[in-house]
């Protein structure tokens, strides 16, 4: 999830990535990223929200 100095996190649909000193840190909530930087003044929350699947139809 997290790779070297700043935070990033990767997803099939998303890429986030912080400056150096930004930490992700944990939410106790499912399907929720919690990054602060490294002063904790700052702090960034991502709710990743799971869309239904459309069906395609045979056309």
């Amino acid at each position: 999830m997290l790779d070297g100095a700043g935070a990033e996190y990767v997803s099939p649909l998303a890429t986030l990535r912080l400056p150096d000193g930004w930490k992700q840190v944990e939410s106790g909530v499912e399907d929720t990223l919690i990054f602060t930087s490294e002063s904790g003044r700052e702090q960034i929350v991502v709710v990743v929200e799971k869309l239904p699947r459309q069906r395609r139809g045979n056309g």
